[in-house]
């Protein structure tokens, strides 16, 4: 195996990027399920604070 072409390295920076996004998607989202299973007042009360009485 060579050295990557300009293409090359370009489509694995793409690569590289939505496997970081997706990592992250992975760790983040079990987070804010656990954020929002602790919080559910909070969360529920939290649309209608800023609606005019």
């Amino acid at each position: 195996m060579g050295p990557l072409t300009k293409g090359g390295r370009i489509r694995m920076g793409i690569v590289g990027l939505l496997s970081i996004l997706a990592w992250a998607g992975y760790l983040v989202g079990p987070m804010l399920v656990v954020l929002a299973a602790l919080l559910p007042e909070r969360i529920a009360k939290w649309p209608r604070q800023n609606t005019p009485k």
